[in-house]
């Protein structure tokens, strides 16, 4: 009857994802969704990403890694080693802004349920081109797409200049 509190690290310190107890607030995992040598700040977001009526956990990296999105089953939360449903780079490996990201429920959401969700995602600042773009990512093949081409054509001659998306 409670959700759990899903937290993750800033820059500096070891990139980890903690999760703890709703009802208790204990700490009940503690997982490392990148390399153990990854010292940026991850992002965090939680939905059923695989339809099975149960949130999945959803990790990205912060900048100057490669942009990975990993996602983790909601249904082994709690074991020593959730299983991975998938994990995939965002962005071209020249990407180092991080990747930011939400969910989005695909039915457009219905209050007090458990809504299969696919991925927005964006890059940081300092992403250059990629920057003002937005992606989505769905379960099913998992190869992140150009949804919005707004702020594509954003002119720096016109000091019209973004620093990253965030979306949400």
């Amino acid at each position: 009857g409670f959700a759990e509190i899903i937290t993750g690290t800033g820059p500096g310190a070891a990139g980890q994802l903690n999760v703890f107890d709703g009802a208790t607030h204990a700490q009940v995992n503690a997982l490392l969704p990148f390399s153990a040598n990854f010292k940026g700040g991850v992002f965090v977001a939680v939905g059923d990403f695989n339809g099975d009526g149960v949130r999945d956990l959803i990790a990205s990296v912060d900048k100057n890694w490669l942009p990975i999105v990993s996602v983790f089953d909601g249904a082994t939360i709690y074991a020593r080693t959730p299983q991975v449903l998938s994990s995939f780079q965002a962005f071209p490996n020249t990407e180092r802004t991080g990747v930011r990201l939400a969910v989005k429920a695909v039915d457009g959401g219905a209050a007090g349920n458990v809504e299969k969700v696919s991925l927005m995602l964006s890059s940081g600042s300092g992403g250059g081109a990629v920057s003002r773009k937005v992606r989505q990512a769905i379960f099913n093949g998992l190869t992140p797409n150009v949804v919005d081409r707004v702020f594509e054509n954003a002119k720096v001659r016109r000091k019209f200049v973004f620093d990253g998306i965030y979306v949400g």
